[in-house]
């Protein structure tokens, strides 16, 4: 099931701390707590995979949007860079929303049509 918009990082970042957890005892050949097993099933492993690869891909995007080298990502003011994006985001959604506004004015003006 897939999160709703205004909850899918807060939500999801609980989630991927257990993968980061269940990652870090694969890796370092450790068993759970709870007495499972190292080993991740097949789908498990290729779901693994996945996330792995979004990590990569997200990283990518950082380093992208900071005009720097991903291999520079260590170094980057992660929180900077997502605080800046979400600004610019606000300030085109703020004018999206005032474009529509004055259109529905508009059509108002001309009789609804």
């Amino acid at each position: 099931m897939s999160n709703m918009s205004y909850c899918r990082f807060e939500n999801t970042a609980g989630d991927l701390r257990d993968c980061q957890a269940a990652l870090e005892r694969l890796l370092r050949n450790e068993e759970e707590e709870e007495g499972d097993g190292r080993a991740l099933s097949r789908r498990e492993l290729d779901g693994a995979k996945q996330v792995v690869q979004l990590c990569q891909a997200i990283l990518e995007l950082v380093a992208e949007k900071a005009d720097e080298p991903i291999e520079d990502v260590s170094e980057l003011d992660i929180e900077m860079v997502l605080d800046e994006a979400n600004v610019e985001a606000e300030k085109k959604d703020k004018a999206d929303d005032e474009d529509a506004d004055a259109n529905v004015a508009m059509d108002e003006l001309n009789g609804g049509r």
